[in-house]
């Protein structure tokens, strides 16, 4: 596997990691290393992990570098059976060295890279990227991606001969830390006798001032938001100006089980995707599945994927994709101060239904089909 990220921070390709080598697999993977410049390898989840230097920040320049040590690398391992592309850049990188090796290909397409939100108003870059996607995606074996709406953009825009293979980004439930005994006070939440909860990236497109001011339309919610980024310093400021900072936690980066342990005291969650490009309108977060696990509601915008399992399973409210309004949002919030049988009975059959442990049966399926 080749993926342009430092890997242990990237939970689908660790997910299918340890489901490939868990069924028997040999995995190399080629990977970003964390601190940029220093080349090392280590195991992880059941795979040898080569972290390449980069030191290129950003930019053409990173790209190629990627492209150019990737390439390296994998002429120093041992030849394989099949190469797994992660997204359109390790794609590129792969490609060549597939057809060298006689390897089979797998794009694995974790998002529509033409359309992400950053290349909306770069109309030459994204031409040449869709040069570059339509070249070397018919050298693939087969494709992957994360969402029906993005497997039927890629089969239609690249007249692909079969249907991607479609492996969602659902989690399995968690267990409850062992000797978890919190309290409210003790992990500093607000006092509001209802707690709303985000988690992610705090960045443009991800609607979290909408949240903010829904928020403040609504007394008795409190808000506990749990990541990092480039808007979070913008958003405190305007949680400020909404004289809401003692009903607002920003947690910063914390971990999976500190999450855990805060969502037992919360009452929903927000996935608030805005439609910021096709990327963004056919995406399936995977912290839609995390939030049915802790058995909190959602509210979330109304793109199609989103809105389909919301709706399948009762499992929560669907706001305007278009006008994405703090009121709509507060008027969701409101309705869930009351939960009803129907909703606690949605996300029990959703949680089970809902998880990686089916998801991984498909990328198994491929896997043995290919080789």
């Amino acid at each position: 596997m080749a993926v342009h990220s430092d890997y242990l921070h990237d939970h689908r390709v660790r997910r299918e990691t340890a489901a490939l080598t868990q069924a028997g697999y040999e995995l190399e993977i080629i990977a970003a290393s964390p601190d940029l410049s220093l080349a090392r390898c280590e195991e992880a989840d059941g795979a040898r992990v080569h972290f390449i230097p980069l030191q290129k920040k950003a930019g053409k320049a990173r790209y190629w570098e990627f492209l150019k040590r990737v390439r390296a690398k994998i002429g120093e391992l041992r030849p394989a059976d099949l190469i797994h592309a992660h997204d359109l850049d390790g794609l590129l990188a792969c490609a060549p060295a597939s057809k060298k090796q006689k390897a089979r290909l797998i794009y694995d397409s974790h998002e529509l890279h033409t359309e992400v939100h950053s290349l909306q108003h770069r109309p030459l870059t994204r031409k040449l990227w869709a040069l570059i996607e339509n070249r070397y995606i018919r050298q693939a074996d087969a494709v992957i991606t994360v969402s029906e709406g993005i497997a039927g953009v890629l089969q239609q825009r690249y007249k692909l001969a079969e249907r991607p293979v479609v492996v969602r980004n659902f989690t399995d439930p968690l267990p409850v830390p062992s000797g978890s005994d919190d309290s409210r006070m003790s992990l500093s939440l607000p006092p509001q006798p209802y707690l709303a909860l985000y988690q992610g990236v705090i960045q443009h497109g991800r609607g979290v001032d909408a949240m903010l001011r829904a928020i403040a339309q609504t007394p008795d919610w409190g808000f506990v938001i749990c990541g990092d980024g480039s808007q979070k310093a913008a958003l405190e400021q305007l949680a400020a100006e909404l004289g809401i900072t003692d009903r607002v936690r920003f947690t910063g980066m914390v971990s999976r089980d500190y999450i855990l342990r805060i969502s037992r005291f919360c009452h929903a969650g927000f996935l608030l995707t805005e439609p910021l490009g096709l990327s963004h309108y056919y995406s399936l977060p995977n912290k839609l599945t995390e939030y049915i696990h802790y058995g909190l509601p959602v509210i979330a915008t109304g793109l199609p994927e989103i809105r389909q399992i919301v709706e399948q399973y009762g499992v929560g409210r669907i706001i305007s994709a278009e006008q994405f309004a703090s009121e709509e949002i507060a008027s969701a919030l409101q309705e869930l101060t009351n939960q009803d049988a129907g909703l606690k009975e949605g996300l029990k059959r959703a949680s089970a239904d809902l998880t990686w442990s089916a998801e991984k049966e498909r990328l198994l399926a491929l896997y043995q089909k290919l080789i």
